[in-house]
């Protein structure tokens, strides 16, 4: 957050679509509104060449109900399928914070954070996610936060509303195995 003059007399100010709540940019009164015609933008030096559109997702996390999204802790590509596993057995969507997708064990569709996607989910959990302030951003509005995290000192167990310090290797292969037994109703 900064607060400055705004240069003039032109002035391109931009925010992550969703990074604030509505309610943060209410004031005690209404603000003045003042006019301002658009300079003209024929001397500017960029010339537009064509738009590349990026890649759909298979999936729009930013929609999904819950998430089971996986950070650094997951410690290998091959151990995302003990997250998608788990993801199957309870409905859920896998997605992860920015070392996962940045390794390319995840594709970017699937960023949570601040230069991912923000979701708002049921339910959020958070595997072996420290909890950097970048991938806060992007979930913090999620209605339930459960963390597993080995580091009992990880950020993420501020925000959560449940959490653990187990092993996640220990854990979920037990709690999606539990999740598929069928009911005694069934």
């Amino acid at each position: 957050m900064v607060e400055g003059e705004v240069p003039s007399p032109t002035a391109l100010i931009s925010m992550v679509s969703g990074g604030y709540r509505p309610a943060q940019g209410q004031g005690a009164q209404p603000p003045v509104l003042e006019s301002i015609a658009a300079p003209a933008l024929d001397h500017l030096c960029i010339t537009l060449k064509r738009y590349l559109e990026p890649e759909a997702g298979d999936v729009d996390i930013a929609r999904e109900s819950l998430l089971i999204s996986v950070g650094r802790g997951i410690q290998n590509r091959d151990n995302i399928e003990l997250a998608s596993e788990l993801a199957a057995a309870l409905g859920g969507t896998v997605c992860g914070s920015r070392p996962v997708v940045d390794q390319g064990w995840l594709p970017p569709s699937r960023l949570v954070g601040k230069s991912g996607k923000h979701v708002k989910p049921k339910v959020y959990l958070a595997l072996g996610i420290s909890g950097a302030p970048e991938h806060m951003e992007g979930m913090a509005e999620s209605d339930t936060i459960i963390a597993v995290n080995t580091d009992p000192n990880a950020p993420i167990f501020g925000a959560a509303k449940y959490g653990t310090t187990m092993d996640l290797f220990e854990l979920i292969p037990a709690l999606t195995e539990k999740i598929k037994q069928p009911s005694v109703s069934e």
